[in-house]
């Protein structure tokens, strides 16, 4: 076997130069990482954060299995009240009263769920139909399921809902958004005294020894598994840009795709559809049954809406069943900007390497665009 040595020398030398001219370019972006130089810092990490949420759906499945696994996903479903349900159960008439809830939730006992998450702010004074509102509630403690109530402050509960005691756990239902450009990308764990609810829920629930006190906040990952149980009645919405695409141009449109927490509308668990009834029951069962349910609104004219890492606009409902998800998929461990303790980078790999994973891949880019420009241009001289 004849080797032609020049060639390969040649090829060696190529190679290492575009080593070389891509590890400045990462040693740059790590540099202006780590330090505040013109306040940098913060920023590329928000935006390598919404970079790392984005690019793991172009990955093989295995991969992205590895950085973010899915074993949260069949845990936590999303009961969701959307306009289609107010205007044909309710009379078009918004906030639903209170027997409303309790229908809904009466609805929702049948398949037993493991936990309930109630991600509304009960604020009426007049409390219309809360009787029967209550009376559900009780059946609910009678069957051992744990019911969660968002509330503004400590003391809520019993000043305005005494009747409600023993019966709800009082949560608090903020969403950090970056004052920036309004992506919600932390999750509180905890505010004015109270818990917010995926935290809660995750310690009664799953790890009683997740300690709640001085827990820094966490940096959430959206999964990006396809949710089967959604795609099959959900609009998947228009294309979506490629991974060099969003690396070159970064992101400047709102996105759509089905939520990666299994759905459920209010209108099909009050109306099942199916071929039959039996079947339609059924397929609400594998839905809620033994799950941890989040029940939230996506009505017209509410302002409970996010915008996440990857450029999706949300119920606020599923920014705290990504954050279970977080922690259920990370075993209670999970990215944060202030490590304490058990508290560290859990997307699946080391923070650094993560940041150089992002880097390199543009450093990759940039290299080899201008290579092969270079490469057209000599040519064109030869010529």
């Amino acid at each position: 076997m004849n080797f032609d040595m020049k060639r390969i020398k040649k090829k060696i030398k190529s190679a290492s130069k575009a080593v070389f001219i891509i590890a400045i370019i990462v040693a740059i972006g790590v540099f202006q990482k780590e330090n505040t130089l013109l306040g940098l810092s913060s920023r590329m990490d928000s935006y390598s954060q919404d970079l790392f949420n984005t690019g793991v759906e172009y990955l093989p499945p295995i991969v992205a299995e590895a950085l973010y696994p899915s074993k949260g996903q069949d845990k936590i479903s999303v009961l969701l009240l959307t306009d289609q349900a107010v205007d044909g159960s309710f009379l078009g008439r918004w906030p639903i009263s209170y027997s409303a809830h309790g229908r809904i939730l009466n609805a929702l006992s049948r398949y037993r769920p493991k936990a309930v998450v109630i991600d509304f702010l009960w604020l009426n004074y007049e409390k219309p139909g809360s009787e029967y509102l209550v009376t559900v509630l009780e059946r609910f403690k009678q069957e051992k399921i744990p019911v969660y109530l968002t509330f503004r402050k400590p003391g809520e509960l019993m000043s305005f809902w005494p009747e409600l005691r023993g019966l709800v756990i009082p949560v608090l239902p903020q969403i950090a958004m970056d004052p920036t450009d309004f992506v919600a990308r932390n999750y509180t764990i905890a505010s004015n005294g109270l818990f917010c609810p995926a935290v809660k829920v995750y310690k009664d629930l799953y790890d009683s020894d997740f300690p709640l006190n001085d827990t820094p906040d966490m940096q959430m990952f959206w999964g990006v598994k396809e949710n089967t149980k959604n795609s099959v009645w959900m609009d998947q919405g228009e294309s979506q840009d490629s991974a060099l695409g969003v690396l070159m141009k970064g992101f400047s449109a709102i996105k759509y795709s089905p939520p990666y927490t299994t759905t459920v509308l209010v209108r099909d668990l009050l109306n099942p559809t199916a071929a039959n009834e039996d079947s339609a029951h059924a397929d609400l069962e594998s839905h809620l049954a033994d799950k941890v349910v989040f029940y939230g609104a996506q009505v017209t004219g509410a302002s409970d809406v996010i915008y996440t890492p990857r450029r999706q606009l949300r119920a606020g409902v599923y920014y705290h069943s990504m954050a279970l998800d977080n922690l259920i998929s990370f075993n209670g461990f999970y990215k944060s900007d202030k490590i304490k303790g058990k508290f560290k980078d859990k997307w699946g790999i080391n923070d650094i390497l993560l940041h150089v994973i992002i880097l390199l891949i543009p450093g990759i880019i940039i290299y080899y665009r201008h290579y092969s420009k270079k490469k057209t241009q000599i040519h064109m001289d030869h010529q």
